[in-house]
């Protein structure tokens, strides 16, 4: 890539499997009609999707998966100077809006056990964290600390409203403490981490980025699949304009 080009941006999707006796998460569904198609964006849409994938809804299994796949992106010569973003899907079955997920929480306290058993309560997520909310020492997390993306949402917020077909969508800044916030504040943490030991204005830039979907009663499907390609081109109009 030269110095003229505009950095890529490309897309790692992921969704969730089943939970707590739901046995169909809309999430995997628009994921694996994400997955069928990452050619055809590529070629008619201009989304660059490296990877989509549905997560197990477990805490376990979602820092497995992520540990594995920064590993995987950070070692690939052919991401240098690009934009790397990390799309998470997730479902609220009382939504009735796309929720566009501003900040995420160093807080386990899950309200059902995950797909593994897991059932914390008031666990620091991140590695290395301390729970004494007295700590003040500077670059230790917090419990509770917020961790916030490094996308603009109010920006991307306000082009999806201008679509013709704009589905209801709103900012929010409570992702639960459910394996979605814990997905969220793993992803963030990566992100950000990878961004401040960052050396050369060329080195891969990853952003991190939670949308919470209502179920398809709700939402019709289609509709929502949509949605998903609008929130990437939006997302990569903001970062290589």
């Amino acid at each position: 890539m030269s110095s003229s080009e505009p950095p890529k941006c490309r897309f790692i999707v992921t969704g969730f499997g089943p939970f707590f006796g739901v046995s169909i998460n809309p999430t995997m569904i628009l994921v694996q009609r994400l997955e069928k198609e990452l050619d055809t964006l590529a070629s008619t849409m201009g989304i660059d999707v490296i990877k989509a994938l549905i997560l197990e809804t477990s805490a376990e299994a979602v820092r497995k998966e992520l540990d594995d796949i920064h590993q995987e992106i950070c070692s690939d010569p052919n991401l240098a100077g690009c934009h790397v973003v990390f799309l998470h899907l997730g479902v609220n079955y009382m939504g009735k809006k796309f929720q566009l997920e501003n900040s995420a929480y160093n807080d386990a306290t899950f309200r059902v056990p995950d797909e593994r058993g897991y059932q914390p309560h008031g666990i620091c997520i991140l590695e290395g964290s301390t729970c004494s909310k007295s700590t003040k020492s500077k670059g230790v997390h917090q419990f509770g600390k917020s961790l916030r993306t490094t996308l603009r949402l109010k920006e991307v917020c306000s082009m999806l409203e201008m679509e013709s077909n704009a589905q209801p969508v709103f900012i929010s800044n409570d992702p639960g403490r459910f394996v979605c916030n814990y997905t969220y504040c793993m992803s963030l943490d990566k992100c950000l981490s990878s961004a401040e030991n960052s050396q050369s204005d060329n080195e891969t830039k990853y952003h991190s980025l939670f949308v919470h979907v209502p179920p398809f009663r709700v939402i019709p499907e289609d509709n929502q699949y949509v949605f998903v390609l609008e929130i990437m081109k939006k997302i990569q109009q903001q970062l290589i304009k």
